[in-house]
């Protein structure tokens, strides 16, 4: 289930997944020695005093990736609670976006943004961008709802984006391994009209 906001921007309302798992992740959490439950570089005190930070109860931040102008995190709540955040790299603010997990943290954590056209209820992914916490998972892929084959993004150090996918519609949101094969699978909009694959 999609956990979001929606804005009118220029004529388009863009849904924001506010750090929401897209269901990515159908066997539950992944392993808790991952490098993103327990990497990162500690950031200190008054780095983190300076963040407007969602949740005060956060006892640690860690840094855990910065990639094209994004920086991705691991946020320690004071009951233990893993929480993980994205915001633009070498912000003071830190995370613009934070998501937690008492549960430990799954296989996938979703930040993408999706948009709609106020005319067109078709949905299209504006960014692709997210965490994975799976050696499993190699690639993530967008697939269109024409039937036409997947838009793949790579992860690499644990981290997926794609800042300007082309502009279909999107049918699913997909994690692969590094066989090709869909490790899991969650619906966005219609159905693809044929196998993307």
């Amino acid at each position: 289930m999609l956990n979001k906001r929606w804005i009118l921007v220029a004529g388009l309302v863009v849904a924001a997944a506010v750090g929401a798992l897209l269901a990515l992740d159908r066997s539950g959490t992944a392993s808790a020695t991952s490098s993103i439950a327990r990497g990162g570089t500690h950031l200190s005190r008054a780095a983190t005093a300076q963040m407007k930070l969602q949740r005060r109860d956060t006892s640690d931040v860690f840094l855990l990736s910065t990639a094209q102008g994004r920086s991705y995190y691991r946020l320690v709540r004071d009951d233990g609670t893993l929480c993980y955040g994205v915001g633009p790299a070498g912000s003071p603010k830190g995370p613009d976006t934070v998501e937690c997990f008492p549960d430990g943290p799954p296989a996938v954590i979703d930040f993408s943004v999706y948009e709609q056209s106020v005319t067109d209820p078709a949905i299209h992914v504006w960014r692709l961008e997210g965490l994975v916490n799976s050696g499993d998972v190699t690639r993530i892929g967008i697939v269109p709802a024409d039937g036409s084959p997947a838009i793949d993004v790579p992860v690499v150090n644990n981290v997926y984006y794609l800042p300007a996918p082309p502009q279909t519609q999107v049918a699913e949101v997909d994690a692969y391994n590094s066989q090709g094969a869909v490790v899991s699978s969650s619906k966005i909009g219609p159905g693809p009209a044929t196998p993307s694959r």
